[in-house]
């Protein structure tokens, strides 16, 4: 049986202590430029969510945030983007774009 997590009523005006890892416990952001995708990340979700971050703790393979959303509904948006932007770090700390050049016409 798996425990899912308890459920939380978050209130508007709150602090929240969250913390996320790295898949299997790896420690992935021991490398400069995965660190740098972070902060890029961070910077984003502050920007598109406009929310207070007090406190970040950037550990070799987790992270503590010490944040108050705007609204208790976006902290899960803010997590989320995260995520995305986790999801680079755990591939390879990039972004793979494909650009095609050839012309569409032909």
């Amino acid at each position: 049986m798996i425990n899912s997590p308890p459920v939380i009523a978050l209130q508007p005006e709150f602090c929240y202590h969250v913390t996320t890892r790295c898949n299997n416990r790896e420690f992935k952001l021991i490398h400069r430029e995965c660190r740098e995708v972070f902060i890029y990340a961070l910077t984003k979700a502050i920007k598109k969510f406009d929310f207070k971050p007090y406190a970040i703790c950037l550990m070799s393979n987790h992270v503590h945030y010490l944040i108050e959303p705007k609204t208790p509904e976006s902290l899960p948006k803010i997590m989320h983007l995260e995520k995305i932007y986790w999801l680079a770090i755990i591939h390879g700390c990039y972004f793979l774009v494909v650009i095609s050049t050839s012309n569409p016409d032909d």
